[in-house]
């Protein structure tokens, strides 16, 4: 799926901050993603009930509108 360029400039963000993963904190992986610093920042971003599993559908939801066949779009989403 396409980032907008507010997405990439994040994550170019983190170039050099970790040898393998985008995402670190003090230098080690982020590995989970629930933590009470992970609620703490859906809490900051305003963002309410929302779960991992809608990040799935949406990204089907965007491939099946942009015309992606449904095999291609259930190989991208594992």
């Amino acid at each position: 799926m396409p980032l907008n360029a507010e997405a990439v400039l994040l994550i170019r963000k983190q170039v050099g901050k970790h040898v393998a993963h985008v995402f670190s904190c003090q230098g080690k992986p982020l590995v989970e993603v629930s933590t009470k610093a992970w609620y703490a920042a859906l809490e900051r971003a305003g963002m309410r009930g929302f779960c991992w599993s809608d990040l799935g559908r949406r990204c089907a939801s965007r491939h099946m509108q942009s015309g992606t066949l449904l095999f291609a779009s259930q190989e991208v989403g594992g």
